[in-house]
C-alpha cells in the first residue's frame, strides 16, 4: 500500500469519526511522534512491497551460428609473423602465421636458429658482394664506352687531316713538276723548284704520321672493345661463383628454416573473428592463436560471464543487447533471447573481453549463446551486425524484496 492510499484512508476514517481531528495546538512532541511513526510505516510498506533485481553487465561478441574454429600450434615457439587480423576474410591455404620453434621461451635461440643466423649474415654478404661486382662492371663498361667514343672521335679527325693533306700531296706534286719543267726550260728558277720539293716532302711526312696515329687508334679501339668483353666475361665469371655459393647457402637455409620455422595456414574459408598473439610473443600449443568463423551466415552472440552470473539464467530469458559500434543512447538496443549456456574451453582469454575478468578470481567462465532478434540494427540504414563485434549485455541475476536485501547480511551464518 503506497503513502496516497493511506492518506486518503484517514480522511475517510476522519469523516467517519473514527479519528478525531488533530488539534493545530497539538504539543510539538506528539506532532513530531506522528510524523515519524508515519514514516516508519511508510518504509516498512515499501520494503515489503517493493523488489529489486540485481543485475550484472557482460561483455562478449557476434559469432557465426555454426560456432568458432579455434587454431592452435602443434609446437612452442615465437610468433615470427600474422599476416591477418580481427575480421579480415581469409580463404582456404593462406598463410595465417609462421611460428620459430628454434627458440626457447627465456628468447634464446638454440643451435639451429644460431646456424641459420650465421648463414643468413653469409647470404648478406655475397649479396653485397654482387650488388658490388654488378656496379664495378657497369663503371668500368662506362669508362670503357666513353674512351671508345673519344678514340672514334679521334680517327674521324684524323681522316679528315689524312684527306686534307692527300689533297695537298697532289696540289704540291702538280707545283713541283710545273716549276721543275719551267726551270729545265728557263722559265723558273731551280730554288723554287727545290722549295716546292721540300714542302711535299713535309706533306708526305705528315701524311704518313697521320696514317700512323690512325693505326694506333684503331688499335685503341679494339683493345677497349675486347677490354670490354674480358671485364664483362671475368664479372661474369665473379657474379657466377658468388651466385652459386648463394644458392648452396640459401638451400642450406631453407633446410635449416624449414627444421624450425611452422607455417600454419588456413584450413578452411571464414572470417578471422580474433587473433590472440602478436609476432614476438610465446606461444605453445595450448594457446589458440587465431579463432576463425568458418560459416559466415546467421549471427548469434556469446557472452562471457563468471558462475555467479548464470546461477538464475534459463533458455528463453530474455536479455538487451549493446553494440560498441553502435552506442545505444543514439541507436537503441537490440533484444535477444537466451539459447543457453557452456563452461568455457578457454576462449575468453582469446576474446578482446579477457581483461574484464579478475586474474586472481579462479571461477570457471561460461559462454552464454543468445539470439538475436534480427539481424540488423538501425543505424541511419539497416547495419547488419558483423562477426567479431563486441556486445554488452545485462542479466538479471535475482529478484528480492527490499527488506529481504535489507536483512540478508543479520541472516548469514556467523563464523566461529
Amino acid at each position: 500500500m503506497c503513502a496516497i492510499e493511506m492518506g486518503f484512508l484517514m480522511i475517510d476514517f476522519q469523516d467517519s469519526h473514527f479519528v478525531p481531528l488533530v488539534s493545530t495546538n497539538l504539543p510539538l512532541p506528539r506532532y513530531g511522534a506522528s510524523v515519524a511513526l508515519a514514516a516508519t510505516i511508510l518504509i516498512i510498506l515499501v520494503s515489503v512491497l517493493c523488489t529489486y533485481t540485481r543485475r550484472e553487465t557482460v561483455s562478449g561478441q557476434v559469432i557465426g551460428k555454426s560456432g568458432l574454429l579455434q587454431i592452435h600450434s602443434a609446437t612452442s615457439g615465437y610468433i615470427a609473423l600474422i599476416t591477418v587480423k580481427s575480421l579480415q576474410k581469409v580463404k582456404k591455404g593462406d598463410l595465417l602465421l609462421r611460428i620459430d620453434t628454434d627458440h626457447g621461451a627465456d628468447g634464446r635461440p638454440h643451435v639451429t636458429a644460431q646456424v641459420s643466423e650465421e648463414m643468413r649474415s653469409q647470404m648478406t654478404e655475397i649479396t653485397k658482394s654482387i650488388d658490388s661486382q654488378r656496379k664495378l662492371e657497369i663503371t668500368q663498361v662506362h669508362q670503357l664506352e666513353a674512351k671508345i667514343t673519344s678514340i672514334e672521335d679521334d680517327i674521324r679527325s684524323n681522316k679528315n687531316l689524312q684527306s686534307t693533306y692527300l689533297e695537298q700531296i697532289k696540289n704540291l706534286n702538280s707545283e713541283y713538276r710545273r716549276r721543275l719543267s719551267g726551270a729545265s726550260e728557263g722559265f723558273d728558277t731551280a730554288e723554287r723548284a727545290d722549295e716546292a720539293l721540300d714542302s711535299l716532302y713535309s706533306a708526305v711526312e705528315r701524311f704518313q704520321e697521320l696514317e700512323k696515329e690512325h693505326d694506333d687508334l684503331t688499335h685503341d679501339e679494339t683493345d677497349a672493345k675486347i677490354q670490354i668483353d674480358e671485364t664483362k666475361h671475368e664479372v661474369d665469371l665473379k657474379l657466377q661463383t658468388l651466385e652459386k655459393s648463394f644458392h648452396n647457402i640459401g638451400s642450406q637455409f631453407l633446410q635449416s628454416e624449414a627444421s624450425r620455422i611452422t607455417e600454419i595456414f588456413a584450413p578452411y574459408d571464414g572470417v578471422v573473428t580474433a587473433v590472440g598473439a602478436q609476432a614476438g610473443s610465446w606461444i605453445d600449443s595450448s594457446t589458440p592463436i587465431i579463432t576463425l568463423d568458418t560459416a559466415p551466415g546467421e549471427r548469434i552472440i556469446e557472452l562471457y560471464a563468471t558462475s555467479k552470473s548464470i546461477g538464475f539464467l534459463v533458455p528463453g530469458t530474455r536479455v538487451n543487447l549493446r553494440f560498441d559500434a553502435y552506442p545505444y543512447e543514439k541507436y537503441g538496443q537490440l533484444g535477444g533471447t537466451v539459447m543457453g549456456y557452456d563452461i568455457s574451453s578457454g576462449r575468453v582469454a582469446d576474446t578482446a573481453h579477457a581483461e574484464n575478468f579478475d586474474p586472481s578470481d579462479h571461477q570457471q567462465l561460461y559462454v552464454i549463446r543468445v539470439r538475436p532478434d534480427k539481424q540488423w540494427i538501425r543505424a541511419g540504414t539497416s547495419r547488419t551486425i558483423q562477426v567479431g563485434m563486441i556486445v554488452q549485455s545485462q542479466i538479471l541475476e535475482e529478484k528480492r524484496r527490499l527488506i529481504e536485501w535489507a536483512v540478508e547480511p543479520l541472516l548469514l551464518p556467523s563464523v566461529n
